[in-house]
């Protein structure tokens, strides 16, 4: 998921729409990096009892090999 507008603001609300689970709306806040000139960190959240937690719940419980794939777009535990 890309978020270009959240560079413009340091924190707020916005909705992604994921192929898996759909559209969730999440909080984000953004950082700038000491050192790093350009560079931001930006971390998401929802509040528990929101769609959007319940979505980024069920993204973690999926198996990291699900959405792993390498250049030639092999998943992770195919790939020698």
């Amino acid at each position: 998921m890309v978020c270009n507008d959240s560079k413009l603001h340091t924190h707020g609300r916005r909705t992604f729409h994921h192929p898996e689970v759909g559209g969730l709306t999440l909080g984000y806040q953004s950082m700038e990096l000491e050192g790093t000139p350009g560079h931001q960190l930006i971390t998401y959240d929802a509040a528990p009892g929101t769609t959007g937690y319940d979505a980024l719940v069920l993204l973690g419980s999926q198996p990291a090999s699900h959405a792993s794939t390498s250049s030639r777009g092999e998943t992770a535990s195919s790939a020698s």
